[in-house]
C-alpha cells in the first residue's frame, strides 16, 4: 500500500524535515537513512531497525523532533549534493519534495522532480 508524503528541505540552514506522518508509515523507526539515486532523480527515507557500522543513519531522538510535525536533520552535504543533482535551485530557498511511503519496504521515496520552491 502507497501512500502520499512530503520532504521539505531548507538549503540555507541545511536542513531536511521529515513529516512525522511519514516516520509514523514506517512503523516509527529508531534509525533511519537517506538514500539518493542521481539516475532516477529520487531521494529516499529508508527505515533502519539495528544499524551496522558501515551505514551511516540518523538516530531518531526526541530531541530532534522540533515541532509537532516534523523530525530536523542538519546535513549540509546532504544539500550539497541535492544542488549538484538540481543545479538551478536557489541556495537561499525552502523547498518540498512530493513523493509515496510503501510501508511494506520500509521506506518512503521522494521524486526530485516534484521539487517546488515554498517561500518567495
Amino acid at each position: 500500500m502507497k501512500e502520499n508524503a512530503n520532504l521539505s528541505v531548507d538549503l540555507k540552514k541545511g536542513r531536511l524535515r521529515i513529516h512525522k506522518a511519514v516516520l509514523h508509515s514506517l512503523g516509527d523507526p529508531k534509525y533511519i537513512q537517506l538514500l539518493v539515486n542521481p539516475e532516477a532523480m529520487a531521494v529516499a527515507v529508508l527505515r533502519v531497525d539495528a544499524p551496522r557500522s558501515v551505514d551511516p543513519v540518523h538516530k531518531i531522538t526526541k530531541e530532534r523532533l522540533h515541532s509537532e510535525n516534523s523530525y530536523e536533520i542538519y546535513s549540509q552535504f546532504f544539500c550539497v549534493k541535492l544542488l549538484e543533482l538540481v543545479p538551478s535551485l536557489d541556495i537561499s530557498g525552502l523547498f518540498r519534495i512530493s513523493g509515496e511511503v510503501f510501508a511494506s519496504k520500509g521506506m518512503a521515496v521522494f521524486d526530485l522532480r516534484t521539487l517546488h520552491r515554498i517561500n518567495s
